[in-house]
Formats: C-alpha cells, sequence, structure tokens
C-alpha cells in the first residue's frame, strides 16, 4: 500500500518470499485477512502514521515477526501465532503506537516486542501465552511504556522483560506460569495476579476466561470499548484482564 487511506479485507495471502503486505502510506485498514507461510505477515514502514492492524486477522507460521512496525500504529484485535521470531515487533519510529487486543501465543521468540529507542508504547488487553517470552522491551533504551489489562503465561522464559526505569505504568496485569519469573527487571504491581488464569482450554488455544476466573471484572478502566457492539465500555462492573472481554 504506497497511498492512504485503504481498506484490505476478507484476503487470504500465503507464501511471498518478502511480507504479505507492506504498508508505506497512512490511516490504511487491514482486518479479517489470513496471513501464513510468508517471510513477514505485516510490515508498516518507517514514518507511517495511523495505519490500522485489526481486527480479526489471522497471522501465523511466518519466518519472521507476525507484524513489524516501525511507524506510528495501531495493532489490534489480532491472532498472531506460530511466527518463527516474535508475534509483533516494534521499532523505528514506532512511539506512541498501541497493542491492544491482540492474543499471541505459540511464538519463537516474544509475543510482543518493543526494540531499540522507542517510547510511549500503550500495551493493554493483549492475551500472551506460550511464546518464549510474553512480552520484551529494551532494557533502558525507550520510555514511557504503559501496561495494563494483560496476561502473561506459560512463558517458556519471562512473562515480562524489561526493566522498572523503562515504564510509566505496569499494573492491573496477569501472571502465571513462566518458566523463569514474571518480571525480568520489573515490579509486577500492587494490583497484579499472580494465579492460574482459567482458561477454558489453553492447550486447545481456547484463551477465553472460565466464570469463576480471577480475571474477571479484574482490570482497570482506561476509558477505551472493549465491549464489541454491545453496550457500554465493558460488560459489567471492570473490564476483564486479557483480550476477551466475556459477558458474565
Amino acid at each position: 500500500l504506497q497511498s492512504d487511506s485503504h481498506l484490505l479485507s476478507h484476503l487470504e495471502i500465503r507464501r511471498c518470499a518478502a511480507e504479505a503486505i507492506r504498508v508505506i502510506g497512512n490511516t490504511n485498514k487491514i482486518r479479517r485477512c489470513i496471513l501464513h507461510q510468508n517471510e513477514q505477515g505485516v510490515e508498516l514502514a518507517s514514518g507511517t502514521l495511523d495505519n490500522r492492524v485489526g481486527p480479526d486477522n489471522e497471522i501465523f507460521a511466518n519466518i519472521l515477526a507476525g507484524v513489524r512496525n516501525e511507524g506510528r500504529n495501531l495493532i489490534v484485535y489480532n491472532w498472531l501465532h506460530h511466527n518463527g521470531f516474535d508475534g509483533a515487533r516494534l521499532l523505528g519510529s514506532a512511539h506512541d503506537s498501541i497493542l491492544a487486543n491482540n492474543t499471541a501465543w505459540a511464538n519463537g521468540t516474544c509475543g510482543l516486542r518493543i526494540e531499540g529507542a522507542v517510547d510511549e508504547v500503550l500495551i493493554h488487553d493483549n492475551t500472551l501465552v506460550q511464546n518464549d517470552s510474553a512480552l520484551c522491551i529494551a532494557a533502558g533504551v525507550g520510555s514511557g511504556h504503559r501496561l495494563h489489562n494483560n496476561i502473561f503465561a506459560h512463558s517458556a522464559q519471562w512473562g515480562v522483560m524489561a526493566a522498572d526505569i523503562d515504564l510509566a505504568a505496569l499494573d492491573h496485569n496477569a501472571y502465571f506460569a513462566n518458566g523463569s519469573g514474571d518480571c525480568q527487571l520489573c515490579t509486577p504491581g500492587s494490583n497484579a495476579l499472580l494465579g492460574d488464569p482459567s482458561f477454558i482450554d489453553w492447550g486447545a488455544a481456547d484463551f477465553r476466561l472460565l466464570p469463576d476466573s480471577a480475571l474477571v471484572d479484574a482490570g482497570l478502566d482506561l476509558g477505551v470499548d472493549v465491549n464489541g457492539a454491545a453496550p457500554g465500555h465493558f460488560s459489567s462492573s471492570a473490564p476483564e484482564i486479557g483480550a476477551w472481554e466475556a459477558m458474565y
């Protein structure tokens, strides 16, 4: 996409020797696409602005990252899994980007990664499960990142690889069964939840929450609508932690 304000929808693209979709324009939308077995799923080029990847893209089994973002863009409501490196990688001029409501599992390195001197990314309401590490942020390089309402679970290594100095906020997140620990150089926060999130069936990639999950109604109200077409920003007294908003 070399120009602005286009919509790509309901495409399946596979086995490209480079990225399936490369965006060098602004305010484009990519939704409900299936992108797999390419070198990379989506690349948002350096300096791009206000492109939206999501909702409902399934981006999987690509050799490198599912999404590579080098601009100020939104990556929201995607399924990112079994990519050789990261589910989504932010670098370059990706300051002020948003990573929200993505489900990233079984990626080779990080579910989500921020690399280099990228500042002030908002990361909320994601479910990151069974990656090598769930979230990776280069320590001591960027700053001002805010992390709320995310699930970091069943990682081979860390739930969050980041340092407190990189973060403006880290709270109302859930951590469980991360092999090397929950936070490498960070403090989970006073409202962190450290127990089993009670997925319906995480082994079968069903990351919806059971009705008795401690994560139901345990999130922080960010003033963001996570309730889809239903009325209100969330379904009950508070949002859920994770990518899926229950109707309980």
